[in-house]
C-alpha cells in the first residue's frame, strides 16, 4: 500500500497498454478499472491515452 501526504489515501499504481504498442504508467486514488475507463473515453484522458487509446489494463498494484 502507497500512502503520499497527510491524507492517507490509498493509491493504486498501473500500467496501461494502448494502441500501436504503445505503454502509459499512472497512479490513482480511485479504482484502477474506473480510471482505466476515464481513460478510454477520453474523460479526465492523459494526453498520451488521448492520442493511443488504451486496450488493456496490463499491471496494477496498490
Amino acid at each position: 500500500m502507497v500512502f503520499m501526504g497527510q491524507d492517507k489515501k490509498q493509491w493504486y499504481l498501473y500500467v496501461l497498454k494502448l494502441e500501436k504498442d504503445k505503454y502509459y504508467v499512472g497512479i490513482t486514488s480511485q479504482t484502477v478499472k474506473k480510471r482505466f475507463n476515464e481513460h478510454k473515453t477520453g474523460i479526465r484522458a492523459a494526453n498520451w491515452t488521448k492520442k493511443y487509446k488504451p486496450v488493456e489494463i496490463v499491471h496494477s498494484r496498490m
